[in-house]
């Protein structure tokens, strides 16, 4: 992959965004022997890793009809990798990489518009939940 996003696209690209990451699950089996002190642990591997993309989706148009549907065609590129459910190359924006990451979900605020010389510039705050697979920390 080259540069920022998520398969062959970066529909987070239009304006600020961020990408966080939650803590990450181990899943382990402790040991304990009869007339022993202690425990011993044996890492049996890494769970998924949750995220989120935060930031802005912002588009333009020449009038509020061609800018929502610059802006609708930013939120299907994402709804489709939802809805595909399948595991995506990625690259967040600390340029860290994997081969297994899922959208799980997203949320959109109510869209703001304004102008920005001759055009019609319209805004969503938005929260895209993913998931990766692959069990990097």
């Amino acid at each position: 992959m080259a540069g920022e996003g998520i398969g062959n696209s970066n529909p987070f690209s239009s304006a600020g965004h961020r990408w966080t990451w939650g803590d990450q699950d181990q899943a382990a089996k402790v040991l304990r022997a009869t007339g022993v002190d202690g425990a011993g642990r044996i890492v049996l591997g890494n769970h998924a890793r949750p995220g989120t993309i935060r930031g802005i989706l912002k588009a333009s148009g020449s009038t509020r009809a061609l800018a929502d549907a610059a802006l609708d065609a930013l939120v299907a590129v994402i709804e489709a990798l939802r809805r595909a459910g399948t595991a995506s190359t990625w690259e967040d924006d600390q340029a860290h990489t994997g081969s297994l990451l899922v959208v799980t979900g997203l949320r959109l605020s109510p869209r703001e518009y304004g102008r920005e010389g001759g055009q019609v510039v319209v805004m969503a705050d938005y929260e895209c939940a993913v998931l990766e697979l692959d069990g990097k920390p």
